[in-house]
């Protein structure tokens, strides 16, 4: 199938970047906080592999777009700004995890607009 078909694209090269960059530290294993939680910079990569989203719509995702009552759902569909389309993607087990914790770290709810990507002490 052609890679414009729609089908999951890249799954093992997105497996091989994700552990590559862990595996040289670069975002540190999902403690990458001083309470051990996830880091928004953990979460966000997690979510770029998965999504294939450009930074603009990765950083402008809501807690509700990627979340269910307490839980971050296993797919997950936008709109992006730039084509108008919807995008659904998968979201896999590590980035789950990382999104759950950074979300916990954060304290964010289901009804916060944003994932305030930035640390938890530098709120807007």
């Amino acid at each position: 199938m052609s890679p414009s078909s729609g089908v999951s694209r890249g799954t093992k090269e997105s497996w091989s970047v994700r552990s590559a960059v862990q595996a040289e530290g670069h975002l540190g294993n999902p403690g990458t906080t001083a309470d051990g939680g996830a880091g928004p910079g953990t979460a966000l990569f997690n979510l770029g592999i998965d999504s294939k989203l450009r930074a603009c719509d990765l950083t402008a995702l809501r807690v509700r777009d990627i979340c269910c009552s307490d839980l971050v759902a296993s797919r997950a569909t936008v709109l992006q700004r730039k084509t108008q389309r919807p995008v659904q993607f998968e979201i896999t087990a590590p980035a789950r995890e990382a999104v759950q914790a950074w979300i916990r770290q954060a304290e964010l709810q289901s009804a916060d607009f944003d994932m305030t990507w930035a640390s938890p002490g530098t709120r807007r």
